[in-house]
């Protein structure tokens, strides 16, 4: 089961639940959002900007992260509606894995940010669709994008990228597609039970994090070892 830590941008914070048996660390870029993840200036209006200092930091040394490289989480960016040239600047910087588009991002949208990425930029990078569900016919939405995305995460409806409402999830016995999802929007460490009990065969995971924090952007890494604990045990 895949396990996304999402909202973080505080380094050492990061680096403590890297230590965690986790897959997946989920960057907001959003200026807006009080979980914003910066970048530092050039200087240089022809050089691209940099990634925060600290952020690409993992919890190993470099043997053992040669060792078993598993163990280092895959960065996730989330952006709504972003314009594609900020989105492939922050995949060069921060070294991202996935980019997660969290707004009203179009088929067109997606299949011309692939085109820049791949190969030159990002050959392996892989796109995350979120879709807000708050009544089985939302799931309508996902057939728009099953041939260009490799991954859903279904939220319950709410503004704020992270601060979603809790999921229904007795929506999820509708969805028919075949791209893998995630649930997201109020799981916290007393839900574990409650995922493990998730039988759809497109379920990959759970994406988590507000509930969780100590404040924006701080994962509580106790709770969610107790969580990781549960949900896998």
């Amino acid at each position: 089961m895949i396990i996304k830590v999402s909202g973080m941008c505080h380094a050492d914070n990061m680096r403590e639940v890297s230590a965690l048996d986790v897959d997946m660390i989920g960057l907001v870029f959003n200026q807006r959002s009080p979980r914003n993840v910066r970048m530092r200036s050039s200087q240089a209006g022809i050089l691209p900007d940099y990634c925060q200092a600290g952020m690409l930091a993992t919890p190993y040394t470099d043997k053992e992260q040669a060792a078993d490289m598993r163990k280092r989480p895959t960065r996730v960016g989330i952006f709504a509606d972003d314009m594609p040239q900020t989105i492939v600047s922050r995949v060069y910087a921060f070294k991202l894995g996935y980019v997660q588009l969290h707004g009203d991002e179009s088929h067109v949208m997606i299949e011309n940010l692939r085109r820049t990425l791949v190969p030159d930029i990002a050959p392996d990078i892989k796109v995350i669709k979120t879709v807000r569900l708050g009544a089985a016919a939302d799931l309508a939405q996902c057939s728009a994008y099953e041939d260009v995305v490799d991954m859903f995460v279904f939220e319950g409806l709410g503004g704020e990228v992270v601060d979603h409402q809790p999921f229904d999830w007795t929506l999820l016995d509708a969805y028919r597609g075949h791209v893998p999802f995630l649930v997201s929007g109020g799981i916290g460490v007393d839900d574990a039970a409650r995922v493990r009990k998730i039988a759809h065969p497109q379920f990959a995971g759970v994406d988590v994090g507000i509930c969780f924090e100590t404040k924006p952007g701080m994962i509580d890494t106790a709770s969610l070892r107790r969580f990781i604990e549960d949900v896998r045990g």
